[in-house]
Order: C-alpha cells, then structure tokens, then sequence
C-alpha cells in the first residue's frame, strides 16, 4: 500500500502526456513497398542508418513529419530496390541486438478520421503515432518488442 502511495505522484502527471497510438501490421500496405515503384501522393522518410534502414515510411504530402529519428529522402526506385533487397536478405536472420528474428512488416498509418495517410515498412513492429496541430505528427519507433533485448 505505501508503494502505491508513492508512486500515485508519477502516475498523477501521465494525464498531460501525449496520447500515442501503437500501429499494427497491415498486409494490405506492404505492396507500397514491396512494388518498388515511387508514388507520386508520398513523402519518403527512412529511419536508422541509410545504409540499411530499420523502417521506411510513406507519408501523404498534406501531412508534415515532426521529430529527429526520421530522415526524408528523394527516394529513387534504385534506391528503393537496393534497400528492399537488404531487407529480403536480412529477413529471417537473427538481430543480435534486440535477440529477435528479424521480419520487416507493413503497417498502416491512419490519420485521426482514420483515413489512411501513409505506411510504414519496419524491422520491427512496435512504432507509435502521435498528432498535433494541423497535419502534424510525431511516428516513434520502430523499436524492438519491449524485453527483447534481455531475451537470451
């Protein structure tokens, strides 16, 4: 009971963080990757090193990308290709780091309405969105499952 005394302060405060909603994997979304064509309607970002991305985002051009772990790219279909094949050969390999088996999944990015406003194709499956004011939003992720990196 003390403990939950102590900790209720920090619980008091999470009213004023912002809300995130967790992404899910999305089969349909993954062809706007996987086709390795360019569509005109998106933004490209990549997220993690450019020599091999943990995920790659399409983002609709009326919306803009807040934060610093995202970087926008005028994506070529060379580019695009080279990466996907990275990918296909890491796919099922075992991430030493996050002690996971790497698959690199489609996920659907919903506008508030819960309009379809980009997608994502990541290494892995944990990203969080976040919207503020006028098409803005912060994705956060992709991270590792929680855990995974103390799994032996």
């Amino acid at each position: 009971m003390l403990a939950l005394v102590l900790l209720l302060p920090l619980f008091s405060g999470c009213a004023n963080l912002p809300h995130y909603v967790q992404l899910r994997r999305d089969f349909s979304v993954e062809p706007i990757f996987t086709n390795r064509v360019i569509l005109p309607q998106y933004r490209y970002y990549y997220n993690g090193p450019d020599t091999e991305p943990t995920a790659l985002l399409a983002l609709d051009r009326a919306w803009t990308l807040d934060g610093l772990y995202w970087t926008e790219i005028d994506l070529s279909e060379e580019q695009l290709k080279k990466w996907l094949d990275q990918f296909n050969l890491a796919r099922g390999h075992h991430d030493d780091w996050a002690h996971v088996s790497i698959s690199y999944d489609g996920m659907r990015v919903p506008g508030p309405d819960g309009q379809q406003i980009g997608a994502i194709y990541a290494r892995y499956g944990q990203v969080y969105v976040r919207y503020s004011a006028e098409k803005h939003l912060t994705i956060v992720g992709p991270e590792a499952p929680i855990g995974a990196a103390f799994r032996d």
